[in-house]
C-alpha cells in the first residue's frame, strides 16, 4: 500500500495575504473556491494592514490560487465601496461569503465594527462572472430603515457577520453580531432576496431572549455558526 502521508509541504503550500479572518466561496462561479481575507488593523499595528482596514480577495484556479489574476484589494476608499477609510473603522473585522440573491455567485459581507466611533457597519458586495463587483454594494447599520435598533457608539455592529441559508430558500440570510450592544451584545438576521439583502422582516435578539446571563458582559454574538 502506498503511504498517503505528505513528505514535502512546500510542494503544495501557497502564501496568502496577511489577515485575521477569512472566508471561502466561489465568487465567479468557475468551479474554483476563492478566498476573502480581512485585515482590520492600521498600518501602525500591522504593516500589511491599511488605514481603516482592508479586505483582500484571492481568486482560485486549477493549481490553487489563480496566479494570472491579481488579488482584489478593497478598502472604503475603493470606488463603489460605501463610506471612506478612516482610522479605527476596522473594515474587515469579519468577512463571510454566501449567495444572497440566489444567482449562483458567492457574495461578500464585510464587517466594519469600528465605523462611526464603534457604532459599526456592514458592507455587502456581490459576485459575478468577472469576480466581485463594487457596483450595487450595500451598506447597513442600525440606522438603516428596517434594521431594528439605533446606532450608538461602541455597539460594534459588524463585529461578526455570517452568510448562510437558514430558511431553505437557496438565498443566504445575513446574520450580524453587535457584541457591544447595550453592553451585552445582540444578533440581527436579515433576509436575502433577488435584489440583495432586504430589511423587510428583519429580526434581532439579545442574551435575554435565549436565556443567557448578562452577568459579566457576555459579548453575545462573539461567535456565529451556521
Amino acid at each position: 500500500m502506498t503511504d498517503p502521508s505528505i513528505g514535502n509541504y512546500t510542494d503544495w503550500m501557497q502564501e496568502l495575504p496577511s489577515g485575521y479572518v477569512s472566508a471561502i466561496g466561489d465568487i465567479d462561479k468557475d468551479g474554483y473556491a476563492d478566498i476573502a481575507i480581512g485585515n482590520e488593523r492600521e498600518t501602525s499595528a500591522d504593516p500589511a494592514g491599511a488605514k481603516g482596514g482592508k479586505v483582500t480577495v484571492v481568486y482560485g484556479g486549477s493549481g490553487g490560487t489563480d496566479t494570472s489574476r491579481a488579488p482584489l484589494v478593497l478598502t472604503q476608499d475603493t470606488a463603489g465601496v460605501p463610506g471612506a477609510s478612516e482610522s479605527g473603522d476596522r473594515f474587515g473585522s469579519d468577512v463571510s461569503l454566501g449567495d444572497i440573491n440566489g444567482d449562483g455567485y458567492a457574495d461578500l459581507a464585510v464587517g466594519a465594527s469600528g465605523e462611526n466611533s464603534g457604532a459599526g457597519a456592514v458592507t455587502v458586495l456581490y459576485g459575478s462572472a468577472s469576480g466581485l463587483r463594487t457596483t450595487g454594494a450595500q451598506s447597513l447599520t442600525q440606522n438603516t430603515a428596517g434594521v431594528p435598533g439605533t446606532s450608538e457608539s461602541n455597539d460594534r455592529f459588524g463585529d461578526r457577520v455570517l452568510l448562510a441559508d437558514h430558511s431553505g430558500d437557496r438565498r443566504a440570510e445575513l446574520t450580524v453580531a453587535a457584541t457591544g450592544e447595550n453592553g451585552d451584545g445582540a444578533v440581527w438576521s436579515l433576509r436575502g432576496a433577488t435584489a440583495g439583502v432586504t430589511t423587510g422582516g428583519a429580526t434581532s435578539f439579545g442574551p435575554g431572549t435565549t436565556g443567557v446571563s448578562t452577568a459579566g458582559s457576555p459579548g453575545y454574538g462573539t461567535a456565529l455558526n451556521s
